[in-house]
C-alpha cells in the first residue's frame, strides 16, 4: 500500500493571498439531524494588503480574469460574492494569538459583480466596495436571507 502524499505547506502570505472559492451552506435540523438548507451563497475569498480606503469605499485591484469569472454567471443562477479580507501591510500585524484570544487585524468586505458583467481590460479592474458592505454576522444573515427570497421562500 503506498504511503500518503506529503502535505503541501504554504507560507502565511501565500495562504492568506490565495483565492478560495467556497460556499456558505446554512444548516437546518428538521428532525434533529443537521442537513444543508438548500439556500447557499457562493463566494470567492481573497486576502490582500494592496487595498486602499477612501471615506466611502474600499478600492481594490481585482484581476480581470477573476472579475470576469465572478460576472459570468447567468442572471438566474445563485450569485457569487467576493469577500475581501483587508490585511495590514506588515505581516506580523495580521494575527495575534494567545491562550485567551485570536485577534485578526482589519476586516472583510463583500462585493457582488452583477451577472453578465465583463471587462475587456487585460490585467485588472479596480472595484470600489462600499464601506457599508462590512462582512459581519448581520451581513451574512442578510445575504442568506436574500438567497431564500430569490427562491420565493421568505
Amino acid at each position: 500500500m503506498p504511503l500518503p502524499a506529503e502535505p503541501v505547506w504554504m507560507s502565511p502570505i501565500a495562504f492568506m493571498t490565495t483565492a478560495l472559492m467556497e460556499r456558505f451552506s446554512p444548516l437546518i435540523a428538521p428532525h434533529g439531524k443537521a442537513i444543508p438548507s438548500g439556500f447557499p451563497i457562493d463566494f470567492q475569498l481573497k486576502a490582500s494588503v494592496t487595498w486602499k480606503v477612501t471615506a466611502s469605499h474600499i478600492r481594490y485591484k481585482l484581476s480581470s480574469k477573476n472579475f470576469n469569472d465572478l460576472g459570468a454567471r447567468d442572471t438566474e443562477a445563485n450569485p457569487i460574492y467576493l469577500i475581501l479580507m483587508c490585511l495590514p501591510k506588515p505581516e506580523e500585524h495580521w494575527l495575534n494569538v494567545s491562550t485567551s484570544h485570536l485577534l485578526m487585524r482589519n476586516c472583510c468586505y463583500w462585493y457582488h459583480v452583477p451577472c453578465g458583467s465583463a471587462t475587456t481590460n487585460t490585467s485588472n479592474v479596480t472595484i470600489e466596495i462600499p464601506r457599508t458592505n462590512l462582512f459581519d454576522v448581520g451581513s451574512l444573515k442578510a445575504l442568506l436571507t436574500a438567497a431564500r427570497t430569490r427562491c420565493g421562500v421568505v
